[in-house]
């Protein structure tokens, strides 16, 4: 296949109508392979279509034009998504120093950056003074007084909690001031000359309801008035995050821009003059990321009878089938410690799922931790020792959380991109 090569970066150029399963295949028989280096054949890898976040922003860009992005870093800190959204025009949500610091080194200015953590570290805080960057969130009084003591220029976003219940992970237990304390809070800025300029929320992670992004918008509005009451120049609404980025969402991308849509033209109309900005990450990110792994041992089980009768119907087959894969949930899997169906199960990369008889499977990560079980009691195909399978989705809160306990490496990235946005990435990652 043809590549595009600089001193930053290696991505394979695949044709139009070129699948991920024929592209990952090459990747495994492709002996001439150096750059990012396995130790071993093998070895698990990922695989990130750029091509795939491109598509994400031009999307973005159609359903919601005069939603802004700041991309949520904590999702997928790979310094080549980084530099690719700068390219694309991008602004940065950071939670701390290190992001910040690698936002700045990639290439974005201060004034892309909101500091959206709203407990920070005061050494941190101290740091985004030096750099120049000043939006930036709170919720609580004791963070105002930080402020005011560390860094008394910024431009400041008042956090509230509005959790949507159908999202698998919510944040109001942790982040946000409720309605009533939203006075008070104000109230404080205002006494320690503080500058507020708007509100933020975010309606958790997962989420698969679009009415709630409507719910929150109509819930800030009077918050705004509250504002402007006590004399802060109100120009900015941040709606978060939560927006679906895998292959098949429970609710489409679609959906929720409507909603948005809808809910600000009636709530925060251009003439408003209210800034309307985001925090998507998994969106762009979460779909152009794939994992090979290696199927390294297997073994089959006969189910005891009083635990088939809970696990498997009559009929069915009284063994499972057990694999070890060499990623599991400390590698890049954890998401599946959370949420059941956080990611779909693996296919053999050889032959697509339906091209094969199922079987009662559960398939466990390589450590010797027994917790690190990836897939329990689901049904897949026989798998062989030594052969590769691919899980899709795998472009946010995999590689960023991984670590190589028990000694088994991350996963290496190679980076892919259709043809057709070879000018982007000339753009982005010009030749020297």
């Amino acid at each position: 296949m043809e590549r595009y090569e600089t001193p930053d970066l290696r991505v394979t150029l695949y044709k139009n109508g070129t699948s991920i399963r024929d592209i990952a295949n090459e990747k495994v028989k492709d002996e001439d392979q150096d750059e990012p280096k396995r130790e071993d054949v093998d070895d698990p890898f990922y695989l990130y279509d750029l091509g795939d976040v491109v598509t994400k922003d031009k999307l973005w860009a159609k359903l919601l034009p005069n939603v802004e992005v700041f991309f949520a870093v904590k999702s997928n800190p790979d310094p080549v998504i980084i530099r690719l959204l700068i390219g694309l025009g991008k602004s940065f949500d950071c939670a701390s120093k290190k992001e910040i610091k690698m936002v700045l080194d990639l290439g974005a200015s201060a004034d892309r950056i909101i500091f959206a953590h709203p407990y920070k570290q005061e050494s941190h805080l101290r740091f985004a003074k030096e750099k120049g960057v000043r939006l930036m969130t709170f919720d609580t009084a004791e963070e105002l007084q930080k402020v005011k003591r560390v860094h008394p220029k910024a431009q400041l976003v008042l956090r509230i909690r509005y959790d949507d219940s159908t999202a698998t992970f919510k944040y109001g237990s942790k982040f946000g001031c409720r309605g009533e304390e939203v006075r008070p809070l104000l109230e404080i800025a205002k006494k320690l000359g503080l500058d507020v300029v708007g509100i933020s929320f975010h309606v958790g992670s997962e989420s698969s309801n679009p009415q709630i992004f409507r719910d929150a918008i109509r819930f800030t509005r009077p918050l705004f008035d509250i504002g402007t009451s006590l004399g802060f120049n109100m120009k900015l609404l941040d709606l978060g995050g939560g927006f679906p980025g895998r292959l098949y969402p429970k609710a489409t991308f679609d959906k929720f821009a409507d909603v948005i849509t809808r809910a600000l033209d009636e709530h925060f109309p251009a003439s408003s003059g209210v800034r309307i900005i985001a925090e998507p990450g998994t969106f762009h990110t979460r779909s152009a990321g794939y994992l090979v792994a290696n199927v390294i041992a297997k073994r089959v089980n006969k189910v005891d009878i009083n635990e088939r009768r809970e696990r498997v119907s009559d009929g069915d087959e009284p063994f499972i089938w057990i694999y070890y894969l060499n990623v599991g949930v400390f590698s890049g899997l954890n998401g599946k410690l959370f949420d059941p169906e956080y990611f779909d199960l693996p296919e053999p990369l050889h032959e697509p799922l339906r091209n094969r008889d199922l079987k009662p499977s559960t398939i466990f990560g390589p450590t010797c931790d027994s917790n690190d079980v990836i897939m329990a009691n689901c049904m897949l195909p026989e798998l062989d020792t030594g052969e590769f399978v691919l899980f899709h989705d795998m472009g946010g809160y995999t590689a960023t959380c991984a670590c190589d306990f028990n000694g088994f490496s991350l996963p290496p990235t190679w980076y892919i991109a259709p043809k057709e946005i070879r000018l982007v990435l000339e753009k982005t990652f010009p030749a020297q």
